[in-house]
């Protein structure tokens, strides 16, 4: 029971933290039970239930309704890592190969496959200088996405409009606060790099309407979906008369019109379609560069699996790590290809007849393996497999652990028809120029660490070998935050360790299982990370990737104490973007803390509980072992034990303590269930 009688409400941590979405934690139970809230959606109703279980729940924004198009906020690409560029192709002109059919040219391709890729188009890996090579014409790609000079056959110089230029803000912000995925999707969304207001003024950042457009072009099924055309615009309360209405997803085929057919459940179904206004700009490209680092469990900090995921027309192909990975080349309606970094699964569309779409399930590994062949056909096993323990270990399909990986994405649309663009990932990423600091424990299989806290001081320099500086949140540019969050890392101007009197200056408190992004100043070349205080009584080991440190004891006066700092030495940031501490809990570092309560008459005597059963309600505090602030301990896992040693744990759907070593709570004697008898005052201790 809760000492006072007034109900204490909720607490929502994500929103008091700004994020968009949290798990509400409440006492009101009268049990004072594991407190958080499940929303069961069949029945309609929410309930109390164990904090693990707890739903998490999202807040809804009513906009509203204005006669113009509605803007949707989207990411800065920069801030995430991410680059991009787009180019406009020439129109179509069959007669000329310095017009519209450059592309067509340039990879010695003009067949259309309706739902067929035309694999192998591009070389399997990419050149240095970070493009492919097309096969057919054994040409760099980078003539064709970036050209220089008078590349043109004929010589004539190209116009800067048909020069690749950087662009930004096409991924939808309130879909990656919601779920930590960057995406785009032109069934969803119209995005245009044409001025709000103009129809030809150009610039460099993406407009994204909540609205969709399409064209007049025919009537083909699909085109009655949004239409990814980004050198166009739409207008408000202008909609198309061919096309009015969207009915189909993105995978719709000509000619077949139940095909991707929306369901009636669909919100969006039967919604206007803008009409594309002006010449629509069939003929464009798309290159992105991105980074990830490879996380144990191959998952985002949300806990999802790291994926990508394209749906599109036309070519498509993404590189991981130059390796040649999704290859959806050619002229064809939306094909799919999906890579999952959890588990290396990669499935790939467009395999089967032109008219009938094969997909094809592989590894990272196994394409790492065949490009490889492809260019050294003689190779042996032994030299194929030095090249594949580059990225991978022995028989693993998943990149090795914190490794640094990069994507390379070409994208273009290069027919006059319907073009589609649905691009969904998450990634672990690091900004360039930044560093990944990550907390695990080994040893001891621990019941929850989630409570501990763990100092860190962060050196950088701007000169290699020259002077160090500490990092501190004095700038506000300069600041440690949650791997993929804005979550900031707890962080305190001065810490002196419990039972110390030496203070640090500028420290981070991290907390295990999680990973942080130190955002250094652009300039930074070098950096160390010294882990501070740590109390050689409970962690006996540390490792800094993978490296066994030495401790150094800090002085408490003239006498050592036990605890140690750990320094990880001077890194490169461009060497290594991650860096991983490791400790390992000394199994007598956990023990057992035990307390007896007795009962005296007025003579002093001990009366037994035959001469009062009196019950008595206790309230437990902990510590986070980093500084002597104690926090009630009903939001943490915690265990008792019986008489015979068994480790016993608060079951809040029988509202008893349970035997971990038993699977039946019945089953425990009648001692142990004496022991046990003060459940009901103990819970939520």
């Amino acid at each position: 029971q809760t000492i006072s009688d007034n109900k204490i409400g909720i607490n929502m941590p994500g929103r008091r933290e700004g994020e968009y979405h949290t798990t509400i934690i409440a006492w009101d139970d009268i049990q004072y039970a594991y407190a958080g809230i499940y929303a069961d959606i069949e029945q309609g109703k929410i309930s109390a239930t164990k904090r693990k279980n707890a739903s998490t729940f999202y807040f809804a924004i009513v906009e509203t309704a204005t006669d113009k198009l509605t803007k949707v906020n989207t990411l800065d690409n920069n801030l995430y890592g991410i680059t991009m560029k787009m180019i406009d192709f020439p129109a179509q002109n069959a007669n000329t190969k310095t017009t519209g059919d450059r592309q067509n040219y340039f990879l010695n391709d003009t067949t259309w496959r309706q739902r067929k890729a035309t694999v192998g188009l591009l070389s399997t890996n990419l050149e240095e200088n970070g493009y492919p090579v097309a096969v057919g014409t054994n040409r760099n790609l980078e003539d064709l996405f970036d050209p220089q000079g008078t590349t043109y056959d004929n010589g004539t110089a190209i116009p800067d409009t048909q020069r690749s230029v950087e662009v930004n803000h096409l991924f939808i912000e309130s879909v990656y606060n919601a779920s930590g995925y960057f995406e785009f999707d032109s069934c969803q969304n119209y995005a245009t790099l044409i001025k709000e207001g103009t129809t030809t003024t150009r610039q460099n950042d993406f407009i994204v309407y909540k609205e969709l457009g399409t064209t007049n072009d025919g009537t083909k099924t699909t085109l009655q979906h949004g239409q990814f055309y980004p050198y166009n615009t739409i207008l408000q309360g202008n909609y198309s008369a061919s096309n009015p209405e969207n009915l189909y997803g993105a995978l719709s085929m000509p000619g077949q019109p139940n095909t991707a057919l929306l369901e009636e459940t669909d919100p969006r179904k039967y919604e206007k379609l803008h009409l594309i206004q002006g010449t629509v700009n069939y003929y464009n490209g798309m290159e992105m560069s991105a980074s990830f680092i490879q996380p144990p469990d191959g998952k985002d900090a949300w806990g999802h699996d790291i994926i990508f995921e394209f749906t599109g027309d036309d070519d498509f192909w993404l590189y991981v790590d130059d390796e040649l990975v999704i290859d959806l080349g050619g002229i064809h309606s939306a094909l799919e290809g999906k890579v999952n970094f959890s588990t290396g699964e990669v499935i790939l569309g467009g395999r089967g007849t032109e008219t009938n779409e094969v997909f094809v399930t592989t590894t990272l590994r196994e394409l790492f393996r065949q490009n490889y062949l492809t260019r050294n056909p003689d190779a042996t096993t032994a030299e194929i497999n030095t090249f594949l323990s580059k990225y991978f270990n022995d028989g693993e399909t998943v990149f090795k652990d914190y490794t640094s990986h990069t994507m390379r994405i070409f994208y273009m649309e290069r027919g006059a028809g319907a073009s589609n663009l649905h691009m969904r990932f998450n990634l672990n990423h690091v900004t360039p120029g930044h560093v990944m600091l990550t907390k695990e424990l080994t040893g001891v299989q621990v019941p929850d660490f989630d409570l501990v806290e763990y100092p860190y001081q962060i050196f950088y320099r701007v000169v290699e070998n020259g002077p160090e500086m500490l990092l501190t949140n004095e700038d506000s540019q300069v600041n440690v935050t949650y791997q993929n969050s804005t979550q900031q890392v707890k962080y305190l101007e001065h810490y002196t360790p419990p039972g110390s009197n030496v203070t640090y200056d500028g420290v981070y408190l991290l907390q295990p299982g999680k990973s942080a992004e130190i955002h250094f100043p652009s300039d930074t070349v070098e950096y160390r990370v010294v882990e501070c205080a740590i109390n050689e009584e409970v962690y006996n080991i540390v490792h800094v990737n993978d490296l066994s440190v030495e401790g150094v004891y800090i002085t408490n006066g003239t006498e050592n104490t036990d605890r140690k700092n750990y320094d990880s030495g001077w890194i490169e940031v461009k060497r290594k973007p991650s860096i991983v501490y490791k400790n390992n809990v000394v199994e007598s570092a956990l023990r057992t803390l035990s307390f007896h309560k007795k009962l005296l008459d007025a003579e002093g005597n001990e009366l037994t509980a035959e001469d009062d059963d009196t019950t008595f309600n206790f309230r437990l505090w902990l510590s986070n072992g980093v500084d002597d602030t104690l926090e009630l301990a009903n939001m943490y896992k915690y265990y008792v034990k019986d008489n015979h040693g068994h480790l016993c744990r608060w079951d809040s759907d029988t509202q008893k303590f349970v035997s971990t070593e038993k699977t039946n709570h019945s089953t425990l004697s009648q001692e142990e269930d004496d022991l046990l008898s003060f459940e009901n005052s103990m819970n939520g201790a």
